[in-house]
Order: C-alpha cells, then sequence, then structure tokens
C-alpha cells in the first residue's frame, strides 16, 4: 500500500496540490520524493506506466551495489568478495524496495554513498569536499524520509567508534553531522503535524505497525537474512567456505588469489571496513528504539538499508580465504537464481482482480479491507473501479485497526474515484451486491457486520483464498444461508 500512497499524491497535478495531499496525511513523509516523482512523471508524460513511477527505486539499487563495491575496492578487499557484495545487495532484502516507488532503496543509496564519502574523509586534497558530500547526503535522506535519521545514526556511529578506535577526532566529519541538525528542526513541523492523525491509530490495540520484539526479530531476518531465500544462500556460504578449507587442508589445488602482504603493526586499531560493520550491526536496534520511543510505529521497511550488512560482512569474510575466487565464483550462479526467484513472487493484488474479472452480473463489490481497497483502486482497469465500494465502520462499531479506513477518507477527498458509503446508507439503496473478503488478511470489520445482519449466504467463488459473496436483502435468505 506504501507505493499506492507515495504514487497517489505524486500524482496530484501540480507541486502546491502534492504538499496539500501531504499535508492533509495521505503519506506520513518528508514531500521531497513526491516532488521527485512528480517532476520525473511530467518531464516523461507516463503517468500510466509503472516503470517510470518505480525507476527511481531501481537505479537506486544499482547505485547502493555500486557504491558498496568501490567502497570495499577502497577499502583494500579483493574484488572477488567486492562482486559477491554487489550481487547480495542486488538478491537480498533490498530487492523488494527496488520494485517499488517508495524512499527505502534510495535511503539505502543514500547510506552507502555516506559511508563511501565518510571513508575517503581523511584525504588532504578532499577532505573538506567529501564533507560537504557527506552532509549533502544525509540531508537529502532526512528530506526523503523520517527514518532517514538512521542514515545520520549510523554514520555518527561508525565516526564515534573511528574516534575510540583511532584516538583521533575528526572536525569535518563531526561538523556534517551537527550541520544535519537544522535539517531535522525545519522538518520537526511537518512530522509533528502528521503525527498527529496517526496518534489515535498506534494506540488501538489491533495496531498493525506496533513496535514489538516478534515483528523487530521478523524484520531482522527478512532485512538482514534476506528472508528465506537469503538465509538459504547464507547457509550454502558457509557450506562452500567449508568445502574450501577442507580441500586447502587436504592440499588439493583451488584457484587462489595472490597472498597479501601482512602489515605488522605496534597499536591494534580497527579498519574502516570493520568499523562499517559495527555499525551496521548497531543500526537495526537503533531503529527499533526510534520506533518504540519516538514514533510508536515499526516495520521491516524502515530498516531496509541494514540490507547492506550481509554484503559487506559476507564480503569481509570471504576476503580472509586465500580460495575467495573458487568460493565468489561458486555463489554468483546462486545469486542469479535468487534473483530469477524473487522476480517470480507471487501478487495477491493480482489475484484478487483475476477473481473481480470473471463473468458475473453487475453489482457493486463492497471490499471489506481498507487496504485491499486502497490498492485495488489503484491498480483495476476502470470498469472494475467504478464498482468497489468501501463501507465505513457502522457509529459505535470497534475496529481493532482502524488506520487504513482514516487513511481512506482522507484519500477520497483527493480522489473523486473513490466510493466511500456509510453501512446503513448503502444498504438501504443497494438490495444486491458482492462483498469481497480475504479470511486471515488485514483488518475487517465489514465483513462480520454484514455476516451478524444476515446479508451474506454461501460464496460464489472460492479460490486462491479469496472469498466472494453475492448478498441479497435478508428476505431473500433462507435459514441455511442460500439465496431463495
Amino acid at each position: 500500500m506504501d507505493e499506492v500512497l507515495a504514487v497517489s499524491a505524486a500524482r496530484q497535478p501540480s507541486l502546491s496540490r502534492v504538499w496539500n495531499a501531504i499535508w492533509a496525511g495521505t503519506d506520513f513523509s518528508p514531500p521531497t520524493y513526491h516532488f521527485l516523482l512528480h517532476g520525473l512523471v511530467q518531464a516523461t508524460g507516463a503517468a500510466d506506466g509503472h516503470l517510470v513511477w518505480r525507476l527511481p527505486s531501481i537505479l537506486a539499487v544499482y547505485g547502493a551495489a555500486l557504491c558498496t563495491y568501490w567502497l570495499l575496492v577502497k577499502s583494500q578487499t579483493g574484488r572477488f568478495a567486492a562482486v559477491l557484495a554487489f550481487g547480495i545487495v542486488l538478491a537480498f532484502g533490498l530487492f523488494d524496495y527496488a520494485i517499488q516507488a517508495r524512499q527505502y532503496a534510495l535511503l539505502a543509496l543514500g547510506l552507502a554513498l555516506a559511508l563511501l564519502l565518510w571513508s575517503g574523509i581523511d584525504d588532504t586534497r578532499l577532505g573538506k569536499v567529501r564533507a560537504c558530500g557527506l552532509w549533502l547526503v544525509l540531508a537529502a535522506c532526512l528530506s526523503l524520509h523520517f527514518y532517514g535519521v538512521i542514515v545520520v545514526a549510523a554514520i555518527g556511529t561508525a565516526e564515534l567508534i573511528c574516534c575510540i578506535s583511532r584516538r583521533r577526532f575528526r572536525t569535518a566529519a563531526w561538523v556534517a553531522l551537527v550541520l544535519t541538525v537544522p535539517v531535522e528542526a525545519a522538518l520537526y513541523p511537518l512530522a509533528s503535524h502528521l503525527g498527529t492523525f496517526n496518534a489515535g491509530d498506534n494506540l488501538a490495540p489491533g495496531y498493525y505497525a506496533k513496535p514489538a520484539i516478534g515483528g523487530f526479530l521478523d524484520a531482522v531476518f527478512d532485512i538482514i537474512g534476506g528472508g528465506g531465500l537469503g538465509t538459504l544462500l547464507l547457509l550454502l556460504t558457509f557450506l562452500i567456505m567449508g568445502i574450501a578449507c577442507l580441500l586447502e587442508r587436504s592440499k588439493l589445488q583451488l584457484p587462489a588469489a595472490p597472498a597479501e602482504p601482512i602489515q605488522t603493526s605496534t597499536v591494534v586499531r580497527l579498519t574502516e571496513i570493520e568499523i562499517v560493520i559495527t555499525s551496521l550491526c548497531i543500526l537495526p536496534p537503533i531503529t527499533f528504539a526510534f520506533s518504540v520511543f519516538v514514533t510508536g510505529s515499526f516495520s521491516s521497511r524502515y530498516m531496509a538499508v541494514g540490507a547492506l550488512l550481509p554484503a559487506i560482512a559476507a564480503a569481509y569474510m570471504l576476503d580472509k580465504l586465500s580460495s575467495r575466487r573458487f568460493v565468489a565464483s561458486a555463489l554468483v550462479p546462486l545469486i542469479v537464481g535468487i534473483l530469477v526467484l524473487r522476480s517470480h513472487a507471487p501478487d495477491p493484488v493480482a489475484d484478487v482482480l483475476t477473481v473481480l474479472q470473471k463473468p458475473r452480473p453487475s453489482f457493486p463489490i463492497v471490499v471489506g479491507e481498507g487496504l485491499l481497497y486502497i490498492e485495488l483502486t489503484e491498480a483495476a482497469d476502470a470498469n472494475t473501479k467504478s464498482e468497489l465500494v468501501y463501507l465505513k465502520g457502522p457509529p459505535g462499531s470497534f475496529s481493532p485497526d482502524p488506520t487504513n479506513e482514516n487513511l481512506i477518507a482522507r484519500l477520497a477527498t483527493f480522489h473523486p474515484e473513490y466510493r466511500v458509503s456509510e453501512q446503513s446508507a448503502f444498504l438501504n439503496s443497494n438490495a444486491n451486491f458482492y462483498e469481497l473478503y480475504r479470511p486471515g488478511r488485514t483488518t475487517d470489520t465489514t465483513t462480520p457486520s454484514l455476516v451478524e445482519k444476515g446479508r451474506l449466504g454461501s460464496p460464489l467463488d472460492a479460490e486462491r483464498g479469496i472469498l466472494l459473496f453475492q448478498a441479497s436483502s435478508p428476505t431473500d435468505m433462507q435459514q441455511d444461508g442460500t439465496k431463495r
């Protein structure tokens, strides 16, 4: 749904209307990204093409992968290990955000670029230029999303570790960090205003984004571990590394990279990559703490930038092996396979549209889930869209999570195609209609209410986990729930 909200705001006819849509609470983020999308679509004239809306995210993920590669190479990591990191950035937790019209891929690019600039801030010739560039990147991240603050936190953590490890205060880096405070202060009035819309929602007992340890662990699995496919790749990586070590011990010849010269030093200190890895390890708990103590909302997408951690950490460990060329070459086909599998992931909204587009009498279609109604209104063709209806909860009814119903009410003021009705008024004027229901999905108080009123009988369609009822007036229903 987040993608729909971004496109909905960016599609407004002028920048002032885009701002008005954000200010009205149709999306909870600064308008920078929406302005970018609006300008891009206006310049290309391709408002109906999905590729144009998603192009910034697609380019951003490739940019993040390239910056990660350059960061590793600059830090004296072997190119084979750096290429592996490039592939992991593309195939792991960022993949889903690469094909969404949202800010999260751009935040990942911002973090990767910020780390690259931060690593070169000691350059005597370009240090100040890199510090200025670092501030610009951090300011851009803050302007893209309120959770851009975790990018600043990641760089601040890295600089603090560097300061402690090397016992050196780098003025340029700290000035760049301190100068992000005015940017955050400028965004505070908007954040405070939008927070008033969300204040009631996140107190609801069934609020979907309530911060919880279980949700945090799931987010770590999805983003850091790359989900099920990513975890499988990590296990295979360790298996291949183990095989390579065993073969080395048995003195079988493997394609091995030249041994790196060992530099001795009287002072033990963390390398830049070790500092980066440490700061990225701290990033997930920082994100969760920000959710608990500041926003009151948590989702795995808020820590999407953490997907850089497995890429950099895997490259760092692989580079320690003399057989890194063999291991990297063995992992490349696996990464390609994961990319192919992820590109064929199921589409729940497309499944619903398949059910709705079957031949049937033309009646209004009541969508019980607010989330699904918003997604269908964006994805459906004109004929199907004209039949979709969302019913408000009856007065005095209780919803465990009113987030989507409140959001629909705000979106309807900017989108005349939204058909939102009071339940009693709709039932009085429509004897026959369809009710779309997906058991066990997001909050739906409409379907139970209609069942209680005796308006729903047996479903006409029950495939792909989707139920489509044809509703009638109570006088047309038999005691067994079927039409007379």
